[in-house]
């Protein structure tokens, strides 16, 4: 797998991003899973201390949901925060 989707870190909670140490390194991108990172599994919206972070982390990166769960899942969730979504097919949500 090539080095660079590996992830370079690992915290409690997304509430511990060092966002003025991976600004001064010069991220402009940062991709989160949604399940039991961005909410449990049981939520079906972002709630608004989710909406207000992810506000504040728009003003100085890209942001992206990265999901192995269908769009039925993900999509309520990038719709609330406004940001981009990769997400697994539905095909197999079809069989």
């Amino acid at each position: 797998m090539p080095k660079y989707y590996i992830p370079s870190m690992y915290l409690k909670d997304i509430y511990q991003i060092p966002v003025k140490t991976l600004k001064q390194k010069g991220v402009k991108a940062l991709v989160f899973d949604l399940d039991n990172t961005i909410a449990r599994t049981d939520e079906k919206i972002p709630n608004s201390k989710v909406i207000n972070y992810f506000e504040t982390l728009k003003k100085d990166f890209t942001l992206f949901i990265l999901s192995n769960s269908p769009s039925k899942r993900v999509k309520p969730f990038g719709d609330k925060l406004g940001i981009c979504l990769l997400y697994t097919s539905d095909a197999a949500d079809e069989l």
